[in-house]
């Protein structure tokens, strides 16, 4: 199945970031989660466990979902903050972030309602530095508007999802009919 995003990454840039996942259910609320780069490219292949509480019908024996979702938003912004402090020649130390992301979900599977809703995401920063605040905060602006996760939550990331059936596509307008993906 060839989707938009193939098509798209296939004049991607030296300085793109794609990565590829591929999920696999193991039993109840567990999966296993196989992630690659494929560009830069890589032959190393990340591998993931997830699982929900109890409340959910999972064992607990991993990070549900979500965990990994805010944690890799917090890597992220970790990580662009001291490269570009390198960068821009601003000392800044023990840096530490605190996340917390927040959601709504409301309605019935049954009845066709059921919607999650974002309610928000807060990163709280704390970091030692001598730098003017003019300079910290460029640092922070750049440092941001480099980091990938936080660039995908802040900004409507355009979303996909195709379905195979026994090798077969399911049809767009039976999965989304008028609404939105």
């Amino acid at each position: 199945m060839t989707t938009d995003f193939q098509r798209m990454i296939q004049g991607f840039q030296r300085r793109d970031l794609v990565l590829e996942g591929k999920v696999k259910y193991l039993e109840k609320m567990r999966q296993e989660a196989k992630i690659r780069l494929v560009n830069p490219a890589s032959d190393k292949v990340y591998t993931l466990i997830c699982d929900e509480g109890a409340h959910m019908g999972g064992d607990d024996t991993a990070p549900p979902p979500l965990a990994f979702f805010l944690a890799g938003i917090l890597f992220c912004l970790m990580t662009k903050v001291p490269q570009y402090a390198a960068v821009l020649k601003v000392p800044v130390s023990n840096v530490t972030m605190t996340g917390r992301w927040g959601m709504h979900t409301e309605g019935s599977a049954l009845q066709g309602t059921l919607q999650t809703d974002p309610i928000g995401l807060d990163i709280e920063m704390q970091l030692d530095s001598d730098a003017p605040a003019e300079d910290l905060a460029r640092l922070i602006r750049v440092a941001t508007r480099a980091c990938h996760s936080t660039q995908a939550v802040k900004q409507a990331v355009p979303t996909q999802i195709q379905v195979e059936v026994n090798g077969a596509p399911l049809d767009q307008a039976l999965i989304w009919g008028d609404s939105d993906q």
